[in-house]
């Protein structure tokens, strides 16, 4: 643990400093503690606290999106003060327990002092501290989160050179294209207005296929957009012959995803257009297509990459309905991938999806700049959501709890350990550090360094529980190098 902490010393606060690792994709700069930890790999017994440490950062990540460097911090300082009490021959079990009690004493009382967001330039704040003083970033984020709002959700994705781009989605969005370049223009994006939509759960393959559904939107005199989970061979080069002799303006889009993602995908759509689902298990097929299946969409935005369908009725009860099922599906969900994906769709069904693109001169800067951007998009919506603290080091110094047992003794001295590692930094004594930290945390005005409360309080929850499991671990079992049986 102590190995671990010393790793990310270097990367905590204002003035932290990227470490450069050494990987077989290329080398990366980054000051994300959960990056440097993951990289962390001692051998023998060593490896069982820095992978103690891995999980409470990675915890606090996925909570927050902040505080991973300061997780390994408290984890390391309790763990050595509380070893230091077990050596002198106090209960592992009673100091472990006492220490989880202190911890959720120092959580209450940083709530307590929290404040609400009551103004961006605050989320703009937060946003700085969390992508390592990076003003671009911070003001993308604070654009994005302006227009998607508190619900919204944020993707990040890869731009060119060092400009943040912000741009805000209305709509279904899909992360596939047109299934044929022939149907794009040559500008790259082809726009239809009120065009048709046909949504088939099955692959069309066939002229069979598509040719009763041409025929019909030829009579109707509209464009069409077909949705479905495969479009090839003949049924693709029949509408992509349509599409060129003006006979139908159409355009075929393959629904992304493996499984049950194409159908609640093609669900999505359908939801959102209120087209009636083309699927044989419902006694539909295309080749025996009814004109009652059709939906309609105000916009449809096309690419050779992904696909924005525009609601022709943002409050039709179907899309509300799929609202709430998606929601659901957020709620119930387990995995940390499921939930992106589900929020991202509600989002796109919500109209409240933004896109932030960021990228750097070279791949490894833009790859450390990607990951500082998601880290600082999660902390600056968990302040909107929980509120915010006070930053580099003055929250964590503030929520000590009266030492009343062994356990207050232990957090206590894991709560300092943030603000010696500025103080470090910055070259100065620990008094020095702690008397500044405390005027500021007096006087605080919403100007000063900001963390969100949920990384403050994530970071003592896990770190301090990292290390009461460390101390009250009596045996470590690890597994041997080669195949066989595990060795102690």
């Amino acid at each position: 643990m102590e190995i671990v902490a010393r790793a990310v010393r270097t990367t905590y606060g204002p003035q932290g400093k990227p470490a450069a690792l050494d990987r077989a994709a290329g080398l990366t700069f980054t000051r994300d503690g959960l990056t440097v930890v993951r990289e962390v790999r001692p051998e023998g017994p060593a490896r069982l606290g820095a992978d103690l440490v891995l999980e409470a950062c990675a915890r606090t990540n996925e909570r927050a999106g902040d505080g991973t460097s300061a997780t390994a911090l408290l984890a390391a300082a309790a763990a050595r003060t509380a070893l230091r009490l077990v050596a002198a021959g106090h209960s592992p079990s009673l100091v472990g327990r006492q220490m989880r009690e202190a911890a959720r004493e120092a959580v209450d009382r940083v709530r307590a002092s929290a404040r609400r967001v009551d103004s961006y330039d605050q989320v703009e704040t937060i946003a700085l501290r969390a992508s390592g003083g990076d003003h671009l970033v911070a003001q993308g984020i604070r654009r994005g989160l302006e227009a998607a709002g508190e619900n919204g959700t944020i993707l990040v994705e890869a731009g060119m050179g060092r400009d943040v781009e912000v741009t805000f989605t209305e709509g279904v969005l899909l992360r596939s294209g047109s299934r044929s370049p022939e149907m794009i223009p040559p500008d790259g994006e082809r726009t239809m207005e009120d065009p048709l939509v046909a949504v088939c759960a099955h692959p069309l393959l066939s002229e069979r296929d598509v040719m009763k559904l041409l025929e019909v939107a030829a009579e109707l005199g509209q464009t069409v957009v077909v949705f479905a989970p495969q479009v090839e061979g003949r049924a693709l080069a029949t509408l992509v012959l349509n599409d060129k002799k003006a006979v139908v303006r159409c355009v075929a889009v393959e629904v992304p995803g493996v499984g049950e993602w194409k159908t609640r995908g093609l669900l999505d759509v359908a939801a959102a257009t209120a087209a009636e689902v083309c699927d044989p298990l419902l006694g539909r097929h295309a080749s025996n297509w009814n004109p009652e299946w059709f939906g309609v969409a105000r916009r449809c935005s096309v690419t050779s990459k992904r696909t924005l369908v525009r609601p022709a009725m943002e409050d039709s009860p179907e899309l509300f309905q799929r609202q709430a099922e998606v929601r659901a599906e957020l709620d119930a969900s387990s995995s940390a991938y499921d939930r992106d994906r589900h929020a991202e769709r509600l989002a796109s069904l919500s109209g409240a999806l933004c896109v932030l693109k960021a990228g750097g001169t070279t791949e490894p800067e833009a790859r450390e700049r990607r990951t500082r951007v998601e880290d600082a998009v999660r902390a600056s919506q968990a302040a909107l959501r929980d509120g915010y603290a006070l930053g580099a080091g003055c929250a964590f110094l503030a929520a000590r709890p009266v030492a009343k047992t062994l356990g207050d003794l232990v957090v206590n001295a894991a709560l300092e350990a943030p603000g010696r590692a500025i103080a470090d930094a910055l070259g100065i004594s620990w008094d020095q550090a702690q008397q500044r930290m405390t005027e500021v945390g007096a006087s605080w005005t919403g100007e000063e360094v900001l963390d969100s409360v949920a990384s403050v309080t994530e970071a003592i929850q896990n770190g301090v529980a990292a290390a009461a499991s460390g101390i009250e671990c009596e045996h470590a079992i690890q597994a041997r190098p080669s195949r066989g049986r595990v060795g102690a």
